[in-house]
């Protein structure tokens, strides 16, 4: 799996690359370069600061830079419709560059639509080995411990009941927290459920292609990766979930925030943690 961070991070190797920072030298400095066309603007705006900039750039990009300008739906659920035939319409426009990743936006955790649009774009990767094939969506999915999970997983029956006997009543104190940790419990099982069957799909109907999976937490990461390399699926993801600190072992006057002299510390801590569960990261 080849992990992508942000540009400020010394020691990766592999950037995902703010549109704003396009002329940043130290890009010269890493392998392989993934250009975010600003994705965080769409939470207040229906389109990018530097939409002209972007389309212009697709058709010049270097030999290790790669683009995308989708809309990812979970930035703004407003624009949902909007979002998902504009990420589209790149995507059928753009078919022909191999530098040009397909990411498949659908409706946030609708299982139904993404099998929808991934089949809609199936036409540009299945006979193009250079494709990329992106995963947007991800990035609010699974954020908790993964240990969170697995008790919502065992706890299920049970906070069904409790949703089933509690839910419209008029509550005491105790029980409406009774039930409020049983709904965020059903919330978090639905959200492990959802991932189980993309990937499951993904891992059914893609052979031999990169996957890049945007926004993935330390949690998704976990459950999925090394199902997906173990099914003939070159695994690559992006974050910059690491800037909290994930392990004691960091000394707290460094774990208070991550500055820029701390960064390749808390960045190999959570490496080391994803290598925890016997899979190999590029970074």
């Amino acid at each position: 799996m080849i992990f992508f961070t942000d540009i400020t991070t010394n020691i990766s190797n592999y950037c995902m690359l703010n549109i704003k920072k396009y002329n940043d030298n130290n890009k010269n400095n890493k392998k392989i370069i993934f250009i975010d066309p600003s994705v965080y603007e769409l939470k207040n705006h229906a389109e990018y600061s530097r939409i002209d900039i972007l389309h212009k750039l697709v058709k010049n990009l270097k030999k290790n830079e790669y683009i995308t300008i989708d809309y990812p739906c979970d930035m703004n659920a407003y624009y949902t419709g909007l979002f998902i035939e504009k990420s589209y319409y790149n995507n059928i426009l753009y078919s022909n560059i191999d530098n040009y990743i397909c990411v498949i936006q659908f409706e946030f955790m609708n299982y139904q639509d993404f099998v929808f649009q991934f089949n809609r774009l199936k036409k540009i990767w299945e006979n193009n080995d250079k494709k990329i094939i992106g995963i947007g969506n991800m990035c609010r999915m699974l954020l908790s411990a993964k240990s969170h999970y697995d008790s919502a997983i065992l706890n299920k029956n049970n906070d069904l009941k409790i949703i089933s006997d509690l839910e419209n009543k008029n509550l005491t104190d105790k029980e409406q927290k009774k039930l409020q940790k049983s709904l965020n419990r059903i919330k978090k099982l639905h959200e492990i459920e959802f991932c189980i069957n993309v990937f499951d799909y993904i891992k059914k109907n893609v052979k031999n292609k990169c996957v890049h999976i945007y926004g993935a937490s330390l949690t998704l990461i976990k459950y999925f990766v090394s199902d997906l390399e173990l099914n003939n699926i070159f695994v690559s993801v992006d974050s910059t979930k690491w800037t909290k600190r994930v392990h004691t072992r960091i000394p707290l006057d460094k774990a208070i925030c991550c500055r820029k002299n701390t960064r390749d510390i808390f960045f190999l801590e959570y490496i080391n943690e994803i290598k925890k569960n016997n899979i190999d990261v590029i970074y």
